[in-house]
């Protein structure tokens, strides 16, 4: 199977698991008083754009893009034959 096959395979599955384990913290999860703490990445082009309800999660959100940026420019020259 080729390569793309299984990275198409996992992102299905990270998506699943994630779904997944929304559905059960919100059957189990704590009932009153919870603080929700959110941040995103989204690109345009390679361009990481970072948001987060505070400086931490800001901070773990720009971590993660530039990792996804790094992967995304490796994988790029790795298929295009210059590395």
């Amino acid at each position: 199977m080729p390569l793309f096959n299984y990275l198409l395979l996992l992102g299905f599955l990270l998506i699943f698991i994630g779904i997944a384990l929304l559905i059960v913290q919100s059957v189990s999860g704590e009932k009153g008083n919870t603080k929700i703490e959110s941040g995103g990445v989204i690109f345009i082009g390679p361009f990481p754009i970072v948001f987060g309800s505070n400086k931490r999660i800001t901070l773990w959100m720009l971590v993660f893009g530039v990792v996804i940026l790094v992967l995304l420019l490796l994988f790029t020259l790795l298929a295009s034959g210059v590395v």
